[in-house]
């Protein structure tokens, strides 16, 4: 009897063995290289997600083309993230649960925000092209990003507003994680230099009607104006009720909300705004000059070119630090891409410094 519950045991340990084996060989595909993005592909986020899918398609199919990463092909995973903490952590945990380590392409701020815990817990590197707050350059070990942060752009906000003569700002504001990072940083950069916040509102995300904050604002002593809304798509009535109001007060906006859609949809009242923007690209770089003839060739008109550029970079950075690691393992794959400062991108040569932040690119300021 006793040899017959041994015997049974020992089956019972091998079948589960196998079948443990056999949901392995499940998961990791030998012969591809999976990798996730969790980006704003429905919502206002759109804008983003968008861009940056296409950017993240262009260089996979090319990297493909010619033999892939270590001889591997890679196989991009994707799930909405829609620009919203809980569908973004729901994404990252589904694509983990598919054996994927590795996330590319995480757009909006909050998205990254909100993965970042799961991601440092369950060893995933994740790479945005477009996240900027600023709390994100100490999200964690795992988490990098090839967009500048939004500490730095505060700096170029402050800066130029002084330079121009103004020191009484208002600041109007949308509640998400992007614009209250960027607002964050420019009030405390503000009091650093000597820039008064007369007036600071924060409005609720998806408002439409702005009028009474508009009107509170035109009984203020401001001499100059942020606007801080997440996409174009709340920029446009912010800005045009402003101006129905009669508001001419110079304005500075993130290069986010100045998108193609703005311009046309605003036309010439715009002429003038100041915009705090990532660089746009080299004309002298070949690598840009030739992912945007094939992107407007594949898809036509283009906006947000920076990130969709910066997600184009994200495979090939990737790619980079998988060949420097030998391996697709996750911690190996992150210290890789620590050791990387040269890279030669799209958005320009650049590397990560010791939080994953990217060392080599910076914002600046143009007026339309």
């Amino acid at each position: 009897m006793k040899k017959k519950v041994i015997w049974t045991v020992v089956v019972g340990m091998v079948v589960i063995a196998v079948i443990f084996a056999v949901g392995n060989n499940d998961k990791k595909d030998t012969n591809t290289i999976k990798i996730g993005s969790v980006s704003a592909l429905t919502g206002d986020g759109a804008v983003y997600g968008e861009v940056s899918k296409r950017g993240l398609d262009i260089a996979v199919e090319e990297i493909n083309a010619v033999g892939g990463v270590n001889g591997k092909k890679i196989e991009m995973v994707y799930e909405d993230g829609k620009c919203d903490g809980k569908s973004a952590l729901n994404g990252a945990q589904k694509l983990h649960g598919q054996g994927i380590d590795i996330l590319l392409g995480v757009t909006c701020s909050g998205e990254v925000l909100s993965i970042a815990p799961f991601a440092e817990q369950n060893k995933m590197v994740l790479i945005s092209p477009s996240g900027s707050n600023p709390d994100i350059t100490k999200a964690g070990d795992y988490i990098f990003r090839n967009n500048p942060s939004d500490a730095s752009r505060s700096v170029v906000f402050v800066q130029k507003i002084l330079d121009l003569g103004y020191k009484n700002v208002a600041i109007i504001s949308e509640q998400t994680d992007f614009s209250q990072g960027l607002r964050k940083s420019i009030i405390e950069e503000g009091n650093k230099k000597g820039l008064k916040i007369v007036f600071d509102e924060v409005f609720d995300k998806d408002s439409k009607d702005f009028r009474t904050t508009l009107s509170k604002l035109k009984n203020t002593q401001a001499d100059s104006l942020i606007l801080l809304p997440q996409t174009d798509v709340t920029m446009v009535p912010l800005y045009s009720q402003a101006y129905q109001l009669g508001i001419r007060l110079p304005t500075f906006v993130a290069g986010e909300q100045m998108t193609a859609k703005t311009e046309q949809s605003l036309g010439s009242i715009v002429k003038g705004v100041y915009v705090v923007e990532a660089p746009g690209l080299d004309s002298n770089n070949e690598i840009a000059n030739k992912l945007l003839a094939k992107y407007k060739a594949k898809y036509g008109q283009l906006t947000l070119d920076f990130y969709m550029a910066a997600s184009y970079d994200n495979a090939y950075i990737i790619k980079r630090a998988i060949e420097i690691a030998g391996t697709e393992d996750p911690t190996r794959v992150k210290e890789a891409l620590y050791k990387i400062k040269d890279f030669k991108g799209a958005i320009g040569t650049y590397g990560f410094d010791s939080n994953g932040d990217i060392q080599g690119v910076g914002f600046v300021m143009n007026q339309r």
